[in-house]
This record gives C-alpha cells, sequence and structure tokens, in this order.
C-alpha cells in the first residue's frame, strides 16, 4: 500500500532514528490505561496513528489483551522497527487516507499532530483539521481520543509563535541554526508546527475533554524568545467521542 496521496512535507528518512524513542513511562501508561477503562471499559479495536517503532501500541496491547490494534505509520525506517505481536498490524498507508466509518474504540496521536507540515501555513493548519476530523470519523460513538502533543506556551498572541516558529524551522536559509536546536536536525528546512492548548482545543473541539497528564517543560531559553516562546510542555490528553 502507498502513502498518502496528502501534500505533507515528510522528514528525511536518515533522521527518523530521532524518532526511535519511548517517551511515555510505564506509569503514566498505567495512569492512561486507567482513564481509558474509566470512559471505555471495553476496547477492541486501536488504531495508533503514525505509531513510528510501534513500542508503545505494543506496551498498551499488553495492558488490553482483549484488544487488536493496528499502526499506521508511513516511515519505511520506524517500520522497520516494530515487532510483531500476534494482536497488532503494521499498515504503511497515511492514516489521513482512512476510510470515514466508525470502527476503532480507541485512537492515539503520540507527538504526531505537530510533524503534519503541509506546503504552507494554512495547508499545514489543514492538515491538522483533517487529522482530528480522521479521528473523529473513524471512532465510534463514546470511543476514546489519546493526544500526545508539544504545547508551547507564548507571551504573544495566540498563534503568533505557532506561526514564526512554522516559518523558523521550514526556512531552508536558517537551516544551519535550527539544526543545532533541541531537536533541530529532524525539522531543519522541514517544518514543525506546535499549537498552544488553547489551540490544540479549539481543533479538537467536538470532542470532550476527559483529563489531561502534564510531562513537564523545555525550556529553549533564549533560543525562542524572540518569537516569543517561553516554554514548551509535553502534554497527553485524553478526549471522548460523544455518545455510545
Amino acid at each position: 500500500m502507498s502513502a498518502s496521496p496528502y501534500p505533507q512535507a515528510l522528514v528525511d528518512e536518515l533522521a527518523m532514528g530521532r524518532f526511535d524513542q519511548d517517551y511515555i513511562d510505564d506509569a503514566l501508561l498505567d495512569r492512561l490505561v486507567e482513564a481509558v477503562a474509566a470512559v471505555r471499559p471495553e476496547v477492541a479495536r486501536i488504531a495508533d496513528f503514525g505509531g513510528g517503532n510501534g513500542r508503545f501500541l505494543d506496551r498498551l496491547l499488553s495492558r488490553m489483551p482483549r484488544a487488536h490494534g493496528t499502526n499506521y505509520e508511513i516511515s519505511a525506517h520506524l517500520r522497520s522497527l516494530n515487532a510483531a505481536p500476534p494482536r497488532k498490524e503494521l499498515v504503511a498507508t497515511s492514516f489521513l487516507s482512512l476510510d470515514r466509518h466508525s470502527q476503532y474504540d480507541l485512537v492515539l496521536m503520540n507527538w504526531v499532530l505537530h510533524h503534519l507540515v503541509g506546503k504552507d501555513l494554512p495547508a499545514t493548519k489543514q492538515l491538522i483539521a483533517d487529522a482530528a476530523a480522521v479521528a473523529y470519523d473513524v471512532l465510534k460513538p463514546g470511543g476514546v481520543l489519546v493526544v500526545s502533543e508539544n504545547l508551547l506556551q507564548s507571551s504573544f498572541r495566540a498563534g503568533i509563535s505557532s506561526a514564526a516558529l512554522f516559518m523558523v524551522t521550514r526556512s531552508r536559509l536558517l537551516r544551519p541554526i535550527v539544526s543545532r536546536m533541541r531537536d533541530g536536525k529532524a525539522v531543519a528546512g522541514v517544518g514543525i508546527y506546535y499549537m498552544s492548548e488553547t489551540e490544540l482545543g479549539s481543533v479538537l473541539a467536538r470532542f470532550e475533554p476527559v483529563t489531561t497528564f502534564d510531562r513537564g517543560a523545555h525550556d529553549y531559553g533564549w533560543k525562542l524568545r524572540p518569537i516569543g516562546i517561553t516554554c514548551v510542555r509535553e502534554k497527553v490528553l485524553v478526549f471522548r467521542k460523544p455518545g455510545g
């Protein structure tokens, strides 16, 4: 199966190794499983959108022995890192191309939205909106969405810092400078779009918020202060699709 027809800018395969990490520890995963169970006691089908090396889905399936999972991952390198448990399917198709019918009890989007980069800022925002729409449509009524994201806090008016960060990381001219920043080598010249928590809430407005886990903040010091970013917080947010 082929990659997405969506006009998405992709991180170079040579840089994909930087995302071969486990971001959620066992203690947080246990709390997350409890939060999901409180909303959706029976989980039969899980979709991991951009699930990377697959280890997060594997760990989740080990805690949900009756569930089956699908990892939608378009990076050949990250797909190659997946183990093959009997209840997991690995698919090379982008989740943006999924048929929009309710089929999943749980959808995961872990540090995916900020990498949905289009040819310009409007196209990038549209990709993010499309991702939210796909998640909503493929979830069964009462299903759960888990979104892990880097959410910026800014001294500027909402949206200005997000747009500025996109422009800076997208710029080919600034690529040598961005490459020296935290995680910069993977996104320099490609672009990244960090939202504020308010903007993320607007993108996911059709969902009902359930709970949020805060993993702490990254302080980039002076490097991002010129565009108003004071820090970037890592949060894991749980939502519910109405109905069910």
